[in-house]
């Protein structure tokens, strides 16, 4: 229920008027639904399949390979995403990757 509330909030700063403060909300919003996909799937895989994943990517590749979530590439790019963004500076880069979310 939290990711998908996470989920609305991302989708509510991309429509409006794109201003700084916009897109950093936007940005910080995206790094939370991350994270509370990715910390979602650790608890899952450990508490009901007794897998220990340490990183966001460990934990995606995981649950593929157990049929918990489907496989999608897509993922995985999501995370490089979240990699990324403490290190959106200028305000063209920030643009670029709110257009690629």
């Amino acid at each position: 229920m939290v990711q998908i509330k996470s989920l609305t909030l991302i989708n509510k700063k991309l429509r409006l008027e794109k201003t700084e403060i916009n897109r950093g909300s936007a940005i910080q919003r995206f790094e939370i639904a991350v994270d509370l996909a990715w910390k979602t799937l650790k608890t899952y895989l450990e508490e009901y399949r007794g897998i220990i994943c340490r990183s966001p990517k460990g934990c995606f590749r995981k649950a593929f390979s157990q049929g918990v979530i489907d496989y999608d590439d897509y993922w995985v790019k999501i995370v490089d995403f979240r990699n990324k963004t403490p290190h959106l500076y200028s305000k063209s880069l920030a643009e670029k990757f709110i257009t690629n979310l």
